[in-house]
């Protein structure tokens, strides 16, 4: 085939071919991309739900499993920790509401009646 020979119908008709193989293959780049990018999320997602081990410089960072495991075994001290709490708080109650005579408010009780049948020999406010 001669150069001469070519008519504005085959120089168009090869044009057409060589757009249309470029548009096939930025298809495929971006499609190769985009595959790519949802796959390093997917690896991303994998070392987030697995943990990853300990590398030099980097430290070990837990799995989803391990941190729910540490979350409900400090939940389970935290617990214990307020169940104490509340035990210290009923006895503090206690000693405040009157009782069988055994509490500290009955020992103020008792001492404010004592200071009060008292006889008062000067006011408060006498200078000696």
């Amino acid at each position: 085939m001669n150069l001469a020979d070519l008519t504005a119908l085959d120089i168009a008709g090869t044009a057409g071919v060589a757009v249309a193989a470029y548009l096939i293959i930025r298809r495929i780049w971006t499609a190769a991309r985009n595959a790519g990018r949802g796959l390093r999320r997917l690896v991303h997602f994998a070392d987030d739900w697995f943990g990853e081990p300990e590398r030099d410089g980097v430290p070990a960072r837990p799995g989803v499993m391990e941190r729910i495991s540490a979350i409900e075994t400090d939940g389970a001290a935290t617990r214990d920790d307020v169940r104490d709490l509340v035990e210290r708080v009923d006895r503090v109650e206690h000693e405040l509401r009157p009782n069988s005579g055994a509490s500290l408010r009955d020992a103020i009780d008792r001492v404010e009646n004592a200071v009060a049948d008292t006889p008062n020999t000067k006011p408060a406010n006498e200078k000696r």
